[in-house]
């Protein structure tokens, strides 16, 4: 197989916009409200105390397909 500049060009354009994919779901564009910081505070504080719940994705799309 031979690698040309163009298919680096090609591989190096897909990892682009792959980053930019990522980084906007990492990055918020804005400050959160007051609400949502409530939200979040209330979500880590009951992470940190043991009482978050999971739900299992498959046993969610059985209850709702029932």
């Amino acid at each position: 197989m031979q690698i040309t500049l163009e298919t680096i060009y090609s591989e190096l354009q897909k990892m682009k916009k792959e980053i930019e994919e990522i980084k906007w779901m990492l990055i918020p564009e804005e400050e959160p409200d007051d609400k949502e910081k409530e939200v979040i505070e209330e979500f880590l504080r009951n992470e940190k105390e043991g009482k978050t719940e999971y739900v299992d994705l498959k046993d969610l799309i059985e209850e709702l397909s029932e």
